[in-house]
């Protein structure tokens, strides 16, 4: 799975591009959050056999019952980021490989398939049967990222070959040449507004030594972006550290809080917990309006976030939130926001005797602690 070294995809682009004329791409629109859990039975004894099989006594039926017991009993979707998740996934889409590798020399990874054919009609007929066999599993394409494309081609994107991120790391302490790659940056992405222009941009700037004055311009001009662009927030972070004055002070709040007002206004849990951290981080003073503007977001990670960083009266209305909202509603609702309910425990503001769900009293027993 060493997807993302470049000789490795630059030896498999040599290997199968010497007896192709076109390359097919291909994604699956939202796989992880649309994987119908039933369709991982499908695959492993087949469509008509798993329909005809449905009792819970049998091991594959078990298994689609327990993925769909951790997320409250919903069958569209698997968790992203568990390699329980990765595994599921693999057991679906191999089945669709085996239907493509009899006709077709293509790769995936995850989602991606790549395929390399002799004529555009071959790589038209690879996407339709593509289509075709994904439909079976109520899978669909994201045809914003499915092309053909005629060989030869450049490997890379041409909006990195138009970055130019090599000139920064010739010379990442000049002040011009920065402010030349931000610019760039931005006129790039403008061509290109799929989101991943700026995020591979600032990621690769961010991670450079600057001096102190270079680095505070970055930070400024990050923060700057961040809150238009809030999925470049976790850039911030990265620079974060050139924003303290001589004594030991973050000068930069006021920038942290517009990002983090501008994340709250989008209901954007990524950005609001990054931002919520950050402020924590550097001292930085939360307002009234924007906890309560976060409160609003009713986000387990976000309100764990918002009780670390804000203020007495917040954590208090974090708390009430927590056994007005939380406790009294049905298990699922508990279960949905176990992560904040456990906090809260840890912390004392709930009493042990205030939950009942037997699992959150044996993490609290166990002394599990979500930041350890």
């Amino acid at each position: 799975m060493d997807y993302g070294d470049h000789r490795y995809k630059s030896r498999r682009y040599l290997d199968n591009q010497s007896c192709a004329s076109f390359i097919a791409r291909a994604d699956i629109s939202s796989f992880y959050p649309s994987l119908y859990t039933h369709s991982i039975p499908w695959a492993i004894v087949g469509i008509d056999t798993a329909k005809a099989n449905t009792s819970n006594n049998l091991w594959y039926n078990a298994l689609d019952r327990d993925l769909r017991f951790c997320r409250r009993s919903e069958t569209n979707g698997v968790s992203i980021g568990p390699g329980t998740s990765s595994l599921m996934a693999e057991i679906v889409l191999s089945q669709v490989d085996r239907r493509l590798e009899k006709e077709f020399v293509f790769e995936r990874f995850i989602d991606d398939y790549t395929c390399y054919a002799t004529s555009r009609s071959a790589a038209q007929a690879f996407l339709r049967l593509l289509e075709s066999e994904l439909g079976k599993y109520n899978l669909y394409l994201n045809f914003r990222k499915t092309h053909i494309t005629e060989l030869p081609a450049p490997e890379l994107p041409e909006w990195i070959d138009q970055l130019r991120v090599g000139e920064l790391s010739a010379n990442p302490q000049d002040f011009y040449q920065i402010k030349m790659f931000i610019s760039r940056a931005l006129h790039v992405a403008e061509k290109y507004p799929d989101g991943s222009v700026l995020r591979y941009a600032m990621h690769a700037l961010c991670e450079r030594n600057f001096t102190t004055a270079n680095g505070e311009y970055v930070l400024r001009r990050v923060a700057g972006l961040a809150q238009g662009y809030l999925h470049i927030v976790p850039c911030v972070a990265a620079v974060i550290a050139y924003g303290y004055d001589k004594g030991g002070r973050f000068k930069y709040g006021k920038e942290l809080l517009s990002i983090l007002a501008a994340a709250a206004a989008a209901r954007r849990s990524d950005a609001m917990c990054w931002s919520l951290h950050l402020c924590k981080e550097t001292g930085t003073k939360l307002d009234t309006a924007v906890e309560q503007e976060i409160m609003k977001s009713f986000d387990t990670m976000t309100l764990i976030l918002l009780y670390e960083a804000g203020s007495t009266q917040i954590r208090r209305a974090i708390t009430r939130f927590a056994r007005k909202r939380i406790l009294s509603r049905p298990p699922s609702v508990i279960q949905r926001n176990w992560m904040l309910i456990h906090y809260l425990l840890n912390t004392g503001r709930l009493k042990q005797n205030e939950v009942t769900d037997p699992s959150l009293r044996a993490l609290r027993v166990a002394r599990a602690d979500l930041f350890g």
